[in-house]
């Protein structure tokens, strides 16, 4: 018989539970005197002392689950594990190859190599049935960098190490073929953004927004053709990407206060987690993902007449394209037409975010600081939408192709202030300073819920 939503919930309850305790065990196995790492061989001893081990889950359900373990008697000591699971839940047809876990689990180790303060220590890599089980350090970096952007003022100090270990990542030599299961996978999110794009020429699509106005000045046909140029950009094995460093998958040291908007942690340390997404692309990916979330917030702090929040992060972007532009000179030999050539894959991979996954698929929008008025995040949506138009035509329209990469720069810059501009309120609006929502609240932004949400909208789309 078919279970009731009660049974079901109760179901799911007890199988968390249930992988809770068969985490605790196995990692409690691994922390004894003999252990490499200090954090395991505190942990045994705790546990001989008569302490337990606890686990909390952070985030997950859907291709896993994340979890912060620590000691009752001293929470101070505590690790990072993550579960994952045979099959995603965004895409339950496909078997979600477990070697993404082996392979986070290889990148964390070469990367730690290569530049150590950039990622957590990993520990423990272990077979679970039909899972696998990856251990970590706990960051000493750990909240969400996503959170600053909220609220506006960003620790400039985390800009030139991000960009330098980026930098380091796509100079190391790689295997064209490393995860290739993930590389197989991410296709299916494409034809949704063909949908997108074709839906725009809908008869009975609303044609008096911004983004049908624009798509229509363009033509079908030039809309077509950049969606061709994302598949060939997404197909070019040019280097290894992290693929996956939206700012949510950046840890920053939390603030000390968090009613204090002007103060970060002592250090300026960060992280970069979630390494299983990680293939062979091309130089644009990584960066592309990480403006997405940033520029979504310069026209949040628009809308919302914080223009020196959306100034100031918008400043922070050409800051990181400096930074690595300059790691890419030192650890390649990369010139102004290689340079040229990212810079457009950026801008493009931008204009796919910007406007399939913020504008038609409503992702992330829900986590800018607009405090539940629907009035600005559909304004929000459609400047998004409308500049992930306006992004697809920089990168791949004809009458940019000759384009030096500072004339590329000076038109994204000039497109950005204007939208800025265009945003503000008529009225000067008294400046809210409220710490980021999601930092109050406690809650963390899952990938796997982002995916899930993605693909449910596009199977939907496409039927």
């Amino acid at each position: 018989a078919k279970m009731t939503d009660n049974e079901e919930e109760q179901a799911g309850d007890n199988d968390q539970e249930l992988k809770k305790q068969i985490v605790a065990e196995l990692i409690s196995s691994y922390c004894n005197d003999s252990s490499q790492f200090e954090d395991l061989r505190s942990i045994g001893q705790a546990l001989q002392d008569g302490d337990r081990l606890n686990v909390e889950i952070l985030t997950g359900g859907y291709t896993n689950f994340s979890y912060r373990v620590f000691l009752e008697g001293a929470p101070e000591i505590q690790l990072y594990a993550k579960l994952s699971f045979s099959r995603a839940l965004w895409n339950p047809d496909a078997h979600f190859d477990l070697a993404r876990t082996s392979n986070e689990f290889k990148m964390m180790e070469i990367f730690k190599s290569i530049d150590p303060d950039s990622v957590a220590v990993p520990y423990l890599c272990l077979d679970i049935e039909d899972m696998k089980l990856l251990v970590t350090q706990w960051s000493p970096a750990d909240e969400q960098w996503g959170n600053q952007f909220i609220d506006g003022t960003v620790d400039v100090r985390v800009i030139p190490k991000f960009a330098s270990a980026l930098a380091k990542l796509h100079c190391m030599e790689f295997d064209p073929d490393f995860n290739i299961g993930v590389r197989e996978t991410q296709l299916d999110f494409f034809p949704g953004m063909a949908k997108s794009l074709r839906d725009l020429f809908d008869p009975e699509t609303d044609g008096n927004n911004r983004v049908s106005r624009y798509a229509k000045d363009l033509g079908q046909n030039t809309c077509v053709l950049f969606y061709d140029q994302l598949i060939e950009d997404y197909n070019n094995r040019e280097c290894l990407a992290h693929n996956d460093t939206h700012v949510f998958n950046i840890l920053v040291e939390k603030k000390p206060n968090i009613n204090t908007l002007e103060q970060f942690g002592p250090e300026g340390k960060y992280a970069l987690c979630d390494w299983e997404m990680t293939i062979s692309t091309n130089f644009g990916r990584d960066i592309a993902l990480f403006y997405t979330f940033p520029v979504s917030c310069i026209v949040a702090h628009a809308i919302n007449g914080n223009k020196q929040s959306a100034e100031k992060i918008l400043d922070l972007i050409n800051l990181f394209w400096t930074e690595y532009t300059s790691a890419l000179h030192e650890f390649s030999q990369k010139d102004s037409k290689d340079l040229c050539a990212i810079y457009r894959s950026v801008v493009g991979q931008l204009g796919w975010w910007n406007f399939h996954v913020n504008y038609v698929l409503d992702i992330h929008i829900e986590f800018l600081p607009f405090e539940g008025n629907l009035t600005s995040a559909a304004k929000a949506k459609e400047s998004l939408g409308y500049l992930g138009l306006k992004w697809l035509e920089l990168a791949y329209g004809k009458n940019y192709a000759n384009e030096s990469i500072e004339s590329l720069q000076s038109i994204f810059q000039s497109t950005m202030n204007h939208e800025i501009t265009f945003l503000l309120p008529s009225r000067p609006s008294r400046r809210n300073m409220r710490s980021s929502m999601l930092r109050a609240s406690g809650r963390r932004v899952s990938d796997a819920s982002m995916y899930c949400s993605m693909t449910s909208k596009v199977r939907l789309d496409l039927i």
